[in-house]
């Protein structure tokens, strides 16, 4: 039975390995980001000190797009979590464990979004906007900062725990707000409880494959599609949903038109559809 350590176990996805590791009666440790500061060496030195873990997973990260436009401090602070926090902790482990496992979370972001085919795992990088850019930078000096590292790209995360597109569409439809959602940006939707289950199934492959990996749900789609199945699972009014052009729909952030990842390296997850319809009943 492996050892764990799940840093950002309060979030949308730490949340769902918590929920898994617990019935599965699998060993793991989740400090609060009061206990393990990814941010600061010292506080990663004094938490790791005596410990041993075969899998580090690391769920902790900056994912405000827009507000990493608008400041300094925010892009710091996107580049701290995103970049240089994990690559403090891949150099620690490299250092004083160098048999575990670091699994590290990226993003579909890390792709401008002009490819139409989408992007598999050895697609060049082509980040357009200061998250998009720290993801890319992360995966980078993860990779090269410990050998024994994994970095999974996801999508479009939606999930039980803490708010997110979903949830929001499906609360606004809830109080008949009128939603207006881009329909011409495409990539697909995916499951927090998915992602954490297919990870935790594969983590023996992982003991003998780094690299970059990618995992979503097998349902392309727009983000106004996204909203309408939301919606209508929900058994709320679809109507309430209008599609609206990127450049209609002000925003910080640039986004990619396209991310649609292609997974080619592990077993595919389900129908996104699927897993939306599974995700809205459980809200019901």
């Amino acid at each position: 039975m492996p050892n764990i350590l799940l840093i950002g176990g309060s979030g949308l996805l730490g949340s769902e390995f918590k929920d898994i590791l617990e019935s599965e009666n699998i060993s793991f440790d989740s400090p609060s980001s009061k206990e393990f500061d990814i941010t600061n060496t010292d506080s990663i030195k004094s938490y790791l000190f005596g410990k041993s873990y075969d899998f580090v997973i690391n769920c902790s990260g900056y994912n405000k797009v827009d507000e990493a436009e608008r400041s300094e401090a925010e892009k710091d602070r996107c580049f701290e979590l995103n970049s240089f926090g994990p690559e403090r902790l891949a150099k620690f482990l490299a250092k004083n464990m160098p048999f575990s496992v670091l699994i590290q979370f990226s993003s579909d972001y890390v792709f401008d979004g002009e490819s139409l085919a989408g992007y598999d795992e050895f697609s060049p990088k082509s980040p357009i906007c200061v998250y998009a850019k720290s993801k890319a930078l992360g995966e980078d000096l993860v990779l090269s900062g410990f050998e024994r590292s994994v970095v999974i790209r996801t999508s479009w995360l939606f999930g039980r725990y803490g708010d997110n597109f979903a949830s929001k569409i499906v609360r606004g439809a809830a109080e008949g707000r009128q939603l207006l959602v881009v329909d011409d940006q495409f990539g697909k939707p995916t499951y927090a409880q998915d992602i954490a289950k297919s990870v935790l199934d594969n983590l023996e492959f992982f003991a003998e494959n780094s690299g970059v990996f990618h995992l979503a749900n097998e349902s392309e789609m727009s983000w106004y599609e996204f909203a309408r199945l939301c919606v209508e699972f929900s058994g709320l009014d679809v109507n309430l949903v209008t599609g609206v052009k990127s450049s209609e729909y002000k925003v910080e952030a640039k986004r990619p038109m396209n991310s649609v990842l292609v997974n080619t390296k592990l077993p595919k997850l389900r129908s996104g559809v699927e897993a939306i319809k599974e995700y809205i009943s459980g809200l019901n």
